[in-house]
């Protein structure tokens, strides 16, 4: 009996040594190919970052949650990263000894025109208390030579007419953009005028910002000195003081952002209302309760979901943040020339899809019915 047994398991072994070999090989002409990607960060790290559940880890280091990398299409795909994230930072906001460093790696390679900026930026989990959060409000107006005279209406209409006090941020994207006596022509109008400039923000978003039009728009709320931050177009009337928004629309302390609806009206085909379901698809994720029951755009009754002429964040909401991260890289100028802006008019759809796409809660207010 052993002189048939031994022949038949050195067979055995010799079958499975040769099986493996043959499935090694295979495994490194797909990598050589291109057809499975792995990140040289991966391979340094081999602690989970999230189990199979899909929950976060509060326990591991934070290496990376994924091994490939997505293209511009990939919509809903990275959405559901940015959705993971938001798990991950919200452990990062309730516990101070876990590592921040290795997340914001993470969001930087997600979204590389955040290299050597976050430093920059207000971020939540790394909000030391009542002396790291900035608990004011600010205007953000984005603001070029060319508007120049639009903007300094508004500057006046909102210290002068409405009496109001809030810091104003006029963003642009260097001196060609803005010109530096344009600067200080409106730095005399009203106290309290403060500029950002993009450029040096976002040192490696250059190529995204300069001469981007409505694409800058994202960008300067993010680089809002303010963790509450209101973005308004330089030819905003305001019939109203907007220093009320917070305060007059509650839902922003649970949600963190206040949408406004464009304006109703049917024009052409469907295809953006196509284009949102199917990235929802690819993400696996049913639209919104909003989306789903009282979204007009999504009902095909109008071409349009969202006006960007006036958008409200709250980013110590890190969920708020991370959409608004999103919308940001949507606005980046090869995302935008090959998809964004090929399906959406602009900026302005950018805010709620980021949400929506990242299963994130938002405001938007009441549709107006004349």
């Amino acid at each position: 009996m052993l002189h048939i047994v031994a022949p038949a398991w050195t067979w055995l072994r010799t079958t499975i040594a040769k099986k493996t070999v043959l499935l090694a090989v295979g495994i490194l002409l797909l990598i050589n190919l291109g057809l499975i990607t792995f990140s040289d960060r991966i391979r340094e790290r081999v602690v989970q970052f999230w189990p199979v559940d899909g929950e976060p880890n509060s326990s591991a280091e934070l290496p990376y949650p994924w091994t490939t990398s997505l293209n511009v299409s990939q919509f809903g795909e990275r959405g559901n990263r940015v959705n993971r994230l938001a798990l991950r930072a919200d452990l990062l906001i309730s516990n101070a000894s876990l590592d921040r460093g290795t997340f914001e790696e993470i969001l930087v390679t997600e979204f590389p025109y955040l290299t050597n900026a976050l430093s920059s930026i207000y971020l939540p989990w790394n909000d030391s208390g009542d002396n790291g959060r900035p608990q004011q409000q600010s205007f953000v107006i984005c603001t070029g030579s060319n508007n120049l005279h639009l903007a300094a209406h508004l500057i006046r209409s909102l210290r002068r007419v409405h009496n109001s006090q809030t810091t104003i941020e006029i963003a642009y994207a260097g001196d060609e953009d803005l010109r530096p006596d344009h600067r200080s022509f409106l730095a005399g109008l009203e106290p309290d005028i403060l500029f950002i400039d993009l450029l040096q923000r976002f040192p490696a978003a250059r190529d995204d910002l300069v001469k981007s039009g409505w694409a800058m728009k994202p960008f300067a709320l993010l680089a809002s000195i303010s963790s509450r931050a209101i973005l308004m177009d330089a030819d905003a009337v305001f019939l109203t003081s907007p220093d009320s928004i917070f305060g007059t629309h509650p839902a922003l302390n649970k949600t963190g952002t206040l949408f406004y609806h464009d304006r109703a009206a049917r024009a052409g085909e469907d295809k953006r209302k196509l284009w949102v379901k199917a990235q929802l698809e690819a993400a696996g994720r049913s639209p919104s309760t909003y989306l789903a029951t009282e979204s007009l755009f999504y009902q095909e009754k109008t071409w349009w979901e969202q006006d960007s002429g006036v958008v409200a964040v709250d980013r110590a909401n890190v969920r708020a943040l991370l959409g608004l991260i999103f919308a940001a890289w949507m606005n980046t100028k090869t995302v935008r020339k090959q998809v964004t802006y090929q399906t959406f008019h602009g900026d302005k759809e950018t805010y709620w899809l980021a949400m929506e796409l990242s299963g994130i809660r938002l405001l938007l207010s009441a549709w107006v019915c004349r």
